[in-house]
């Protein structure tokens, strides 16, 4: 029997321990009840990643792949944490797959969920209770109801049509999936992503992937333009696959990642080998920000980088001042470490300050982009204000509630009397309608070691007020290049006629010669050709296409699915023409597909866990508050030239961010 005195030892002790489960994240026991329905509920998501991944192009890579990470996360705790921000910006293969509907981005965070689920007991709905759900709940019970609209008020779309995708309701459940897959990590962020060890794991992902996509803007400079020559405007785009329609994704990204990389110091063990690769990543990532030419970006990472640092060495120094103990030899050791450290630092500076002022001394494209700064932002004020304009045209119910989640480019085109889509796919018929003159292009990745010259035929018809045709003025371009996304260089481009026959099929052969075999840009050899088709004609002509085929000098095909057979995969899109797409501007989007009431619920969380991280910087000296901080205003600064939020990825880890951080607010 317990005396009085420790019965009361025990009481005491006991609420301490229940606040470190809270904040530290420490597992609590669960029912059997609740295991098993958190088993089941993995076993079901394992199911919908093997039945979507049967209909990949490579189901048996990709199902090899998410149970890799699927056994990894079950196997390390905290592993999970690390792999969801490298699956978000690195999984996305689209153009050579041409499936916008379920992305390999998907399926591997479906694996982590399924791994989470079946071993974790992070779940609590009693963690999502005690967490001040109040906040986001506006904006989630706003999202529900913009996707609703969305889907009611769009028309419908075939799963098999990723072409049409954009003016359908099929961007309306795209969006709302990677809202949903974003809440999805909320109970498991609140509760085992709170202690010090999971926020080491979690930027040790942020750097990973800020890596992987250097190391791939390094390689898109060499295949393209070379490695150091900025006299050639050329804006990478590395692993996004999003920009085909244009937008500041990378940019995005990048203003994310700049407080996760730069670091400045390494946490021990292994602190001076840690300390030479996190300054190697710096470097690295300065080169590709620069290669961006974004002069938001640029700019902003200037800024960064210097009030990081300055942060960094105050909160430091606070910790230092507070761990000598007045202790003279501790003190002398403090003074040699801090030397040495800012030894190190100087020469990190040094380094910096001269990669930037080399790249700036031979970046003649990234200097006219900035000398043209005054007239773009002209055109930029004038789609924010043309936009706006639009918006106080609409009822007063769509001002307050917004035109539906995924709406905007249906209701830019619908107020500008443009084709509801200028790409549409046609199942029944097997055809694709490309409308005129609409600085868009149809495209399919082909392989890099195709032998020149190539044949291309097709089937080509007009219509025009969904009538059938024999005017000849119109006609299908066919453009064969080297491409990188947005960026197409070495470029032939041939022409077929409309034949006046739905059944005769028009040819034109390509490539006969061709630059990107010269020795100048040798990697040229290994970057893919694409193989594009855009529409020239009168106003409102469209152009019908069938049964395309491309023949290499081998005989070898180069295109599949050219008769549309299996819908649209492994074609794809790109615009050139982007504000048609996006506002360029997260609020503005918001406004227009959730309304003022959309724009409120996003606008109060944001400024509520902006306040209570400013908090914990000022008073706690919480450098880990200051990270994350940083990252969140990075992407609202990127959000005021770029939508942001109409991208599923983007997207998703917005939300998983802002409720990574709901201990710091």
């Amino acid at each position: 029997m317990k005396s009085p005195s420790n019965t009361a030892k025990t009481t005491a002790s006991s609420k301490p321990e229940r606040v470190r489960d809270t904040q530290e994240g420490t597992p609590r026991q669960v029912t059997s009840g609740q295991k098993k329905l958190r088993r089941a509920s993995a076993l079901g998501i394992a199911g919908a990643v093997l039945y979507a991944g049967a209909y990949h192009e490579a189901p048996w890579l990709v199902w090899m792949l998410c149970g890799i990470v699927v056994v990894a996360c079950a196997r390390w705790k905290n592993l999970w944490l690390a792999a969801v921000p490298i699956a978000i910006f690195l999984g996305d293969f689209y153009p050579w797959t041409g499936r916008l509907w379920i992305t390999e981005r998907d399926l591997f965070l479906l694996s982590i969920c399924v791994a989470l689920l079946w071993t974790d007991d992070c779940w609590s709905g009693l963690a999502l209770r005690r967490r001040r759900l109040w906040l986001g709940l506006p904006y989630v019970i706003m999202a529900g109801w913009s996707l609703i609209a969305g889907i009611s008020s769009l028309p419908l779309s075939a799963i098999g049509d990723s072409l049409s995708l954009y003016t359908t309701s099929g961007n309306t459940v795209v969006i709302g999936k990677s809202l949903l897959v974003g809440l999805a990590f909320a109970p498991f962020l609140m509760r085992c992503g709170r202690s010090d060890q999971s926020v080491k794991w979690f930027r040790l992902g942020m750097q990973t992937s800020a890596l992987m996509v250097a190391l791939v803007v390094v390689w898109e400079r060499m295949i393209t333009v070379g490695l150091f020559d900025f006299s050639e405007q050329l804006r990478v785009s590395g692993t996004f696959s999003s920009m085909h329609i244009g937008g500041q994704h990378i940019d995005a990204f990048w203003a994310i990642a700049i407080p996760f990389v730069f670091q400045f110091w390494a946490d021990k063990p292994n602190r001076a080998l840690s300390t030479v690769a996190i300054w190697l990543l710096q470097l690295l990532s300065i080169f590709a920000i620069f290669s961006t030419m974004s002069r938001a970006l640029i700019a902003y990472a200037l800024v960064s980088i210097i009030c990081l640092f300055l942060l960094r060495v105050a909160l430091r120094g606070t910790e230092r001042s507070g761990s000598a103990n007045g202790d003279d030899r501790n003190l002398r050791m403090a003074a040699i470490k801090s030397w040495w450290r800012g030894a190190v630092l100087l020469l990190g500076v040094i380094l910096s300050i001269g990669s930037a002022a080399g790249l700036w001394q031979y970046g003649d494209a990234v200097r006219a982009r900035f000398s043209s700064s005054s007239q773009d932002w002209s055109t930029r004020v004038e789609h924010w204000s043309e936009v706006l304009s639009m918006v106080s045209k609409s009822d007063w119910r769509q001002q307050w509630l917004g035109h539906g989640l995924g709406s905007y480019p249906s209701f830019f085109r619908r107020a500008h009397h443009l084709p509801q889509h200028p790409l549409q796919l046609h199942a029944e018929e097997r055809t694709v309608e490309l409308a005129a003159n609409q600085r868009l292009f149809l495209e399919q990745w082909v392989s890099s070691e195709a032998e020149l010259p190539i044949t291309v035929r097709a089937k080509v018809s007009l219509v025009d007020s969904k009538q059938l045709v024999a005017d000849r003025a119109g006609h299908l371009n066919v453009h064969l290049c080297s491409k990188i996304l947005l960026h197409s260089f070495d470029c032939q481009t041939g022409r077929l006629d409309v034949t006046g026959d739905s059944n005769v099929t028009s040819e034109v052969q390509l490539g006969a010669t061709n630059s990107r075999w010269s020795g100048e840009f040798y990697f040229r050899r290994y970057c893919p050709l694409t193989l594009g088709f855009s529409a020239a004609g009168s106003e409102g002509e469209s152009t019908i296409i069938s049964e395309i085929s491309a023949i290499d000098a081998r005989g070898v095909s180069l295109i599949e699915n050219g008769d549309f057979a299996r819908g649209s995969d492994r074609w794809i899109f790109t615009s050139d023409d982007h504000l048609v797409w996006r506002a360029k501007n997260m609020w503005l989007h918001q406004l227009v597909e959730m309304g003022w009431l959309g724009v409120i619920a996003l606008l109060v969380p944001i400024m509520v866990i902006v306040a209570g991280l400013l908090r914990s910087v000022w008073l706690d000296r919480d450098w880990n508050a200051a990270v994350v901080l940083w990252a969140i205003l990075g992407f609202l600064a990127m959000g005021m030239f770029g939508t942001l939020i109409d991208v599923p990825w983007i997207l998703t880890y917005m939300v998983i961010l802002l409720v990574f951080v709901r201990r710091e607010a």
